[in-house]
């Protein structure tokens, strides 16, 4: 029965770290970004598989995506970036300078209000996993 808990506890916290990933994974492009989500939902995964029982990996698991989740406002970044840019980078070549301008207030203003919800789901569901965990 211990087996099952944990390759269940597995498979959990590898579906929620992918998740947690996937802003970084489409800020950092398709190769690199994808390898870097996959690449730690995989070590999230071993940690969780090779604990000694099945409450253990439970708490592991927990503790590493709540970590995961607080640093959720620093994952978005790069898709922030990204977003930012190519919306001021089209609005520059179609537009006038106002509207160019208008387009990078609008923007700027767009990026701070998802960086601001980000930080909001990152820290709630960062202290409810946290306090699951220990």
């Amino acid at each position: 029965m211990k087996i099952v808990s944990k390759i269940l506890a597995t498979i959990v916290f590898l579906v929620i770290t992918l998740l947690a990933l996937l802003p970084l994974a489409a800020g950092l492009g398709e190769s690199m970004g994808t390898t870097i989500a996959f690449v730690g939902a995989a070590l999230v995964a071993l940690v969780v598989l090779f604990a000694p029982t099945g409450r253990r990996a439970w708490g592991r698991g927990f503790l590493l995506d709540g970590a995961l989740f607080f640093a959720l406002p620093l994952l978005i970044v790069p898709l922030l970036s990204r977003a930012y840019d190519e919306t001021v980078a089209n609005a520059e070549v179609v537009a006038s300078a106002s509207e160019a301008a208008a387009a990078s207030v609008g923007a700027g203003l767009g990026v701070a209000a998802a960086f601001g919800a980000f930080s909001i789901v990152g820290i709630i569901f960062g202290v409810i996993f946290l306090v699951f965990g220990a």
